[in-house]
């Protein structure tokens, strides 16, 4: 039966946005996903245990039958909080989008397009972003970073930047337990490069040459948050690389504004 015919396509992807405290931003996040190409979606909104008005912006959204609204009694921090909306998931792709972020208009009609052709054994699909530096409420600089293609686990760790947008499968996803939160910071911070490393296992990634998120980095923000996200990010790898055998030692190094990576694995 078409479309016209009364049945509307099946949803191809749900957007999980939590949020703490974001305010006003949150609704640039809503409004990128309701001026999508692609309208199948379903929307998620967590809140987690927000203080702020944040709650009373995206009411207005609720009225749309695709989108869902959860709220956490407490803080739960960002993995926790991403497993409730994983856990009502239905659709076969779930994507992550961060309340202060937004897509590009064509975002999801790119990934959806693009999962229509990846092997099932892809587990994810990512692509490029442009990072907004943002001042004092105002975008100061933009700057575009272009992803690659992961070949394979240890390729990933040497070149990890991160990736995004993140398109989950989601049958995947649940099947290597979600977001991990068995970390010394309780699934806080940087929740994308656990569930990556324990998906690139089992999975292929997919990468697409073309520009789909917008990153927004608050510049006073930044540094208050660089040594604990660093620290997770060392925590984690060392944890993954002990369970894919205990090989190898990851040699990191400082970067620009004081990140790091890993230079070198070195042989045990």
């Amino acid at each position: 039966m078409k479309e016209s015919e009364g049945v509307m396509p099946k949803p191809q992807v749900t957007v999980l946005i939590p949020f703490y405290n974001t305010g006003t931003y949150i609704c640039d996040a809503i409004e990128s996903v309701f001026q999508q190409t692609y309208q199948d979606w379903k929307l998620i909104l967590i809140d987690d245990g927000s203080l702020d008005n944040t709650i009373t912006l995206v009411e207005k959204y609720l009225h749309d039958p695709r989108v869902t609204l959860i709220k956490n009694f407490n803080n739960l921090g960002q993995s926790k909080t991403l497993n409730i909306g994983l856990s009502i998931t239905d659709t076969p792709w779930v994507i992550t989008l961060d309340s202060d972020d937004w897509f590009y208009p064509h975002t999801l009609l790119d990934l959806v397009n693009a999962s229509q052709s990846v092997p099932n054994n892809t587990g994810v699909i990512h692509g490029n972003l442009t990072a907004c530096f943002e001042e004092y409420g105002k975008i100061v600089r933009k700057t575009n970073v272009t992803g690659h293609q992961v070949t394979d686990r240890y390729q990933f760790i040497l070149s990890y930047k991160g990736i995004c947008p993140r398109f989950y499968r989601t049958s995947a996803l649940k099947e290597v337990g979600g977001f991990p939160f068995d970390d010394p910071y309780d699934g806080r911070h940087i929740e994308d490069l656990p569930v990556l490393l324990k998906l690139i296992e089992k999975y292929q990634f997919h990468y697409v040459d073309k520009y789909l998120y917008h990153y927004r980095q608050h510049v006073g923000m930044e540094t208050n948050n660089r040594k604990i996200v660093t620290d997770k990010m060392k925590w984690v790898i060392k944890e993954a690389l002990v369970r894919w055998g205990d090989e190898y030692e990851p040699i990191f190094e400082t970067i620009e504004d004081d990140w790091i990576k890993v230079k070198e694995l070195k042989k045990k």
